[in-house]
C-alpha cells in the first residue's frame, strides 16, 4: 500500500493539544490502512475515513475536558437534548482522566479507567465502518488485481495467437487464413465484452453512492410519512363521503343522458330514412341523365363514321378519274404498237421453236445435276448428325477455355471480311449478268423491229457470251482464292490440335465455313435454274404476248366504246351529286339551327342541378366540332331528324323529372324545418339542465382532482422509497453475478483455446484429404482432354476430307457447265 500523509483536522479542532495528536499517530497503528483508501478512485471510501476521523477527534476532546456544571434545559430547545444527554452519562462514568491509549488494529481499547457505555457503543461503530470500508478497499483490490491478471492473460493468449499465425502462413496456404480472420474476429468480440464489462463496474460503483444518498432520503421521507398518517386518513374520509355526493348526482345525469339519447336516435332515424329516399331519387336522376349521354355519344360516333366514310368515296372518285385517265393513255400507246407487234410475232414464232428444244436438253441436264446435289446433301446431313452428337458431349469439358480462342476470332473476322469482298464482287457480277441478260432482250427488240440489223444483234450476242464466259472465269478464281484461304484455315486448324480450346472454335466455324459454301453452291444452282425458267419464261411470254396482243386488239375496241359510256355516265353522276351536296348543305344548316335551340334547353335543365354542368360544357364542345365537321348526306340527316325527335321528347321528361324533384325536395325541406324546430326547444331545456349539473360535477371535479394530486404524491414517495430498496438489492446481485461471471469467462476462455488447437488440427487434416482428391481429379481431367484430343484430331481429317470431295464436285459440275455454254453457241454460229 502507497504511503499517504494524515489529513489535517478541520477548522473547528484546530485548536486541540499537539500531544493529543502524536499519542493518536503513535497509538494507532492502522491509520496506514486507513489513509491509504483516501488515494482510491472513489469518493465514498474518502469522505467515510475523514467522517470518521473527525469523531475520533471530537470524542477525545470531549472525554478530556471536565465538565461540572450541568446548564439549564431550555423546554423548546430541542437541539441541546442530546449534548446533555452525553455530557450526563461521562460525568457519571468518567473518573480519571485517559492516560494511555493502546490500539490493536482496528478496535480501541483504553487502559487506566474503566469506559463508559456510550463510549464503547461508538467505537464499536465507528470499527464496523472501517471494516465495513477496508472490506470494500480489499473488494476493489481483488477485483483490479483480477482485472490485471486477466489483462496478462490476455496479452499472453494475443502473443500466443500472433505466432501460431505466424506459423501458420509460413507453414499452411493461404486458404487457412480465413480461420485466423475468423478466430480473431472471436478475440476481438471477447475484448468487447471485458471492455463493457469494466464500464459496467464503474457505472456500479457509481449506483451505489447514488444508493446510499438515496437510502438516507428514504429514512428521513418514511418519518415525515409516518407523521403524516393520521392526515391522510381524514382526506381519505372527506374523499368517501364527496364520492357518495358524485355517485348520486352522476346516476341523475345518466338518467337524464339516457332520455336524450332516445330522443335523439329516433331523430337521427328519421333523416336517415329521409336521406335514403334521397339518395334513391338522386340515383334514378343520374341513371336518366347517363342514358341521355350514352343516346348522345352514339350520335357522336355515326357521325365520324360518316365522315370518314364521306372521305373514302372522295377518295375513290378521285382514283376512278385518276385510273379513267391513265387507261386512255395506255390505249393510245397500244394503238400505236399495233402494227410492230404484227412484225415481232412472226420473227418470234420462229425462235420459240428453236429455243424449246435446247430448253429441254438443259432440263434433263438440271435434273441429273439435282439429283446428284441431293445424294451429296442427304450424306453430309448423315455426317453432321453424327459430329454434332460427338460435339455436344465435347462442348461441356471446353467451355471453361474459350477465353483463349479470342486471338483465333480477330483472324476469322478478318477471313470473313475477305469472303464478304468476294461477295460483293459475286454480286456485282451477277448484277452486270442481268444487265447482259436486259441488253440481250433490247437486242431481240430491235432485230424485230428491223430485218436487216438481224446479223450485227447476233456479233453482239456472241460478245456478251464471251464476256459472260470471261466474269465466270473470274469467278471461278476467286472461289479458287476462297479455297486457298480454307486451306490456310485448315493448316491453322491443324496446328492447334493439342490445345482443346482452340480445336472447339475451329469446328465451330469450319461448321459455319461449311453452311457459306453449300449456302453457295445452292445460290450457284439457284442462279443457274433461275436463268434457264427466266428465258423460258421469256419465251413462254412472247408466245403468250403475240396471241394475247390478238385478243387485246379486240378488246380494246369494245373498252374505248365502254369508256366513252362510262365518261358520259360519270359526267351525269358527278352534276347529281353537286346538287345532292347542295340539297345537304341547307339541311344541314336548318338541322344546325333546330340543334341550337335544343341545346339552349339544355343548358336550362341543367342549370337547375349543379351536377349536370359539367357535362353539359363537354356536349356543347362536342357540338360545336359536329357543325364544323358536319358533311352532307342525305340519309344521316333524315336519321337525325328522327334522334332529334327522340332527344325533344326526352328533354321534356328530363324537365318533368327535375320539376318533381324539385317540388319534392321543397316538401322534405320544408318538413326539416319542423323538425329543427321541435328538436331545438327539446335540447333548450335539455341544456339548462345538463348546464346545472356540469356545474356540480365541476366542483366535485375540483375537489377529487386536489384530492388526487395529494393522494399521487404520496404514492410516489412511497414508489421511490420501493425503487431505491430494489435498486440497492439488483446492485448487490449484479455484483455477484459478475463475480461468477469472470470465473466463467476464464474457464471458457481456457475451453475455447483447447477447441480451437483441436478444430485447428482437424481443419489441416482435412485439407489435405481435399488436395489429395483435388490432384485424382486434375488427373483424370488431364487424361479425358487426352482423348477427346484425339477425337479431334480424327473429325478434323473427316472434315477436310469432306471440304475436298465438296470442291471436286464443284470443279466438276462447273466444268460441265461451261461444255454445256459452248455447244449452244456453236450451234447458234452454225445457224
Amino acid at each position: 500500500m502507497p504511503k499517504v500523509k494524515p489529513l489535517a483536522l478541520p477548522s473547528r479542532e484546530g485548536r486541540a493539544s499537539q500531544q493529543d495528536q502524536a499519542d493518536l499517530q503513535v497509538v494507532c497503528t492502522g491509520r496506514r490502512r486507513i489513509c491509504a483508501l483516501l488515494n482510491t478512485p472513489s469518493p465514498c471510501a474518502s469522505t467515510a475515513i475523514c467522517h470518521i476521523q473527525d469523531m475520533r477527534s471530537r470524542l477525545n476532546n470531549w472525554f478530556q475536558k471536565p465538565r461540572i456544571s450541568q446548564p439549564e434545559i431550555d423546554p423548546d430547545n430541542l437541539q441541546n437534548i442530546e449534548t446533555l444527554r452525553l455530557q450526563r452519562l461521562s460525568f457519571k462514568d468518567l473518573d480519571s482522566d485517559p492516560t494511555g491509549l493502546y490500539v490493536e488494529g482496528i478496535a480501541i481499547t483504553a487502559r487506566g479507567y474503566q469506559k463508559s457505555p456510550l463510549k464503547e457503543k461508538i467505537e464499536d461503530v465507528l470499527s464496523e465502518v472501517v471494516n465495513l470500508v477496508e472490506r470494500l478497499e480489499a473488494d476493489r483490490q481483488f477485483a483490479e488485481e483480477a482485472l490485471q491478471k486477466e489483462k496478462r492473460r490476455r496479452k499472453v493468449l494475443v502473443n500466443k495467437i500472433d505466432a501460431i499465425a505466424l506459423w501458420k502462413l509460413n507453414e499452411h496456404p493461404a486458404i487457412i487464413q480465413r480461420e485466423h480472420d475468423a478466430c480473431s474476429r472471436d478475440i476481438a468480440e471477447l475484448q468487447w465484452q471485458l471492455k463493457r464489462e469494466n464500464q459496467k463496474v464503474d457505472e456500479v460503483q457509481e449506483k451505489l453512492l447514488q444508493s446510499e444518498l438515496l437510502n438516507r432520503k428514504l429514512q428521513e421521507d418514511t418519518e415525515f410519512a409516518r407523521n403524516q398518517i393520521p392526515i391522510v386518513k381524514e382526506n381519505n374520509e372527506r374523499q368517501e363521503d364527496f364520492l357518495r355526493l358524485l355517485e348520486i348526482a352522476q346516476a341523475e345525469a345518466d338518467n337524464v343522458q339516457a332520455s336524450t339519447k332516445k330522443d335523439l336516435l329516433q331523430i337521427e332515424m328519421e333523416l336517415e330514412k329521409e336521406e335514403t329516399a334521397a339518395t334513391k331519387e338522386r340515383v334514378a336522376h343520374q341513371q336518366r341523365h347517363e342514358e341521355i349521354l350514352d343516346e348522345l355519344d352514339d350520335r357522336l360516333k355515326e357521325l365520324n363514321r360518316l365522315k370518314v366514310l364521306k372521305k373514302n368515296m372522295l377518295i375513290g372518285i378521285e382514283k376512278t378519274k385518276e385510273a379513267v385517265i391513265f387507261k386512255e393513255k395506255k390505249q393510245t400507246e397500244f394503238l400505236d404498237r399495233l402494227p410492230e407487234i404484227a412484225n415481232v410475232e412472226k420473227v418470234e414464232e420462229d425462235k420459240i421453236s428453236h429455243l424449246n428444244l435446247e430448253l429441254e436438253k438443259e432440263v434433263k441436264k438440271n435434273e441429273q445435276l439435282r439429283e446428284k446435289r441431293n445424294s451429296i446433301q442427304r450424306e453430309s446431313e448423315i455426317k453432321i448428325s453424327t459430329w454434332e452428337a460427338e460435339l455436344v458431349i465435347t462442348k461441356a469439358h471446353l467451355y471453361l477455355r474459350n477465353e483463349a480462342l479470342e486471338a483465333l476470332l480477330k483472324e476469322n473476322k478478318e477471313y470473313e471480311q475477305k469472303i464478304d469482298d468476294c461477295q460483293t464482287k459475286i454480286c456485282k457480277s451477277e448484277k452486270e449478268v442481268k444487265q447482259l441478260h436486259e441488253e440481250r432482250k433490247q437486242m431481240l427488240q430491235k432485230t424485230n423491229d428491223n430485218d436487216e440489223h438481224w446479223e450485227k444483234a447476233k456479233q453482239e450476242l456472241t460478245e456478251v457470251t464471251e464476256q459472260h464466259r470471261i466474269i465466270k472465269a473470274e469467278l471461278d478464281k476467286q472461289e479458287n482464292l476462297v479455297i486457298k484461304e480454307d486451306q490456310e484455315a485448315t493448316i491453322i486448324i491443324e496446328g492447334l490440335r493439342k490445345e482443346l480450346a482452340h480445336l472447339m472454335s475451329t469446328v465451330e466455324k469450319l461448321k459455319g465455313k461449311l453452311a457459306e459454301i453449300t449456302l453457295e453452291l445452292k445460290k450457284y444452282d439457284d442462279c443457274s435454274e433461275l436463268a434457264n425458267q427466266g428465258l423460258q419464261k421469256e419465251f413462254d411470254e412472247s408466245y403468250s404476248a403475240t396471241q394475247a396482243l390478238e385478243a387485246i386488239v379486240k378488246r380494246m375496241k369494245e373498252l374505248i366504246e365502254n369508256l366513252e359510256k362510262t365518261q358520259r355516265e360519270h359526267e351525269d353522276a358527278l352534276a347529281d351529286l353537286e346538287k345532292d351536296i347542295k340539297l345537304n348543305r341547307d339541311q344541314l344548316k336548318v338541322a344546325r339551327v333546330l340543334h341550337g335551340a335544343i341545346l339552349w334547353k339544355i343548358k336550362n335543365g341543367i342549370n337547375r342541378y349543379n351536377v349536370l354542368m359539367n357535362k353539359t360544357k363537354e356536349y356543347q364542345g362536342s357540338s360545336r366540332e359536329m357543325e364544323k365537321d358536319i358533311e352532307a348526306i342525305p340519309k344521316v340527316i333524315a336519321e337525325l331528324e328522327k334522334d332529334l325527335d327522340v332527344v325533344d321528347f326526352k328533354n321534356k321528361s328530363a324537365a318533368r323529372t327535375m320539376s318533381t324533384l324539385q317540388s319534392d325536395i321543397n316538401n322534405w325541406q320544408l318538413r326539416t324545418d319542423l323538425l329543427k324546430r321541435r328538436s331545438l326547444a327539446h335540447l333548450r331545456d335539455r341544456r339548462q339542465l345538463m348546464e346545472e349539473t356540469e356545474g356540480f360535477l365541476e366542483v366535485a371535479r375540483a375537489e377529487n382532482e386536489r384530492l388526487a394530486i395529494e393522494y399521487q404524491d404520496l404514492k410516489k414517495m412511497l414508489l421511490e422509497a420501493r425503487q431505491e430498496s430494489v435498486s440497492a438489492l439488483r446492485v448487490k446481485n449484479r455484483v455477484h453475478k459478475k463475480c461468477s461471471y469472470y470465473t466463467e469467462l476464464s474457464l471458457l476462455q481456457k475451453r475455447m483455446h483447447k477447441v480451437l488447437v483441436k478444430y485447428l488440427e482437424q481443419r489441416s487434416l482435412r485439407f489435405l484429404v481435399d488436395l489429395e482428391e483435388c490432384q485424382t481429379v486434375a488427373r483424370k481431367t488431364s487424361q479425358k482432354i487426352s482423348i477427346a484430343q484425339g477425337k479431334f484430331s480424327e473429325e478434323i481429317q473427316l472434315i477436310s476430307v469432306f471440304l475436298q470431295s465438296i470442291r471436286e464436285s464443284s470443279t466438276t459440275t462447273k466444268n460441265a457447265e461451261k461444255n454445256k455454254q459452248t455447244s449452244p453457241d456453236a450451234t447458234e454460229v452454225k445457224e
